[in-house]
C-alpha cells in the first residue's frame, strides 16, 4: 500500500463525504479513488492512476500548490467539503 494513503484511508472512514487532499511534497497535494474523480471533473484535471501490484490501482489527481486555492474555490463552489491532509511526519 502507498505509505501516504493511510491517513487518507483513515480520514475517509470517518469522515466518508469530505474531500481530501493529502499533502505528498512541498507544493503537491494529491486526492485518491472517488475523490480524485470529483476533483478531477471539478477542476478540469487529468485523472491518472497509482499500479497497485496484481491488477488493481488506484486512481489519483494530483496539484500542485499554485493551483491549490483555486480548486478548493471551485470545489466549495459544488457545496463540495474538504479536508487538507498533512502526513504524520509533516506535523
Amino acid at each position: 500500500m502507498v505509505p501516504l494513503r493511510i491517513p487518507y484511508l483513515q480520514f475517509k472512514e470517518q469522515f466518508p463525504k469530505i474531500i481530501a487532499l493529502v499533502r505528498v511534497g512541498d507544493d503537491t497535494f494529491q486526492a485518491f479513488g472517488d475523490d480524485a474523480h470529483v476533483v478531477a471533473r471539478v477542476c478540469g484535471l487529468d485523472l491518472l492512476s497509482f499500479d497497485l501490484g496484481e491488477g488493481q490501482s488506484i486512481p489519483f489527481v494530483g496539484l500542485h500548490q499554485a493551483a491549490l486555492s483555486a480548486c478548493i474555490d471551485q470545489l466549495m463552489a459544488e457545496g463540495h467539503e474538504l479536508a487538507v491532509l498533512e502526513p504524520p511526519d509533516a506535523q
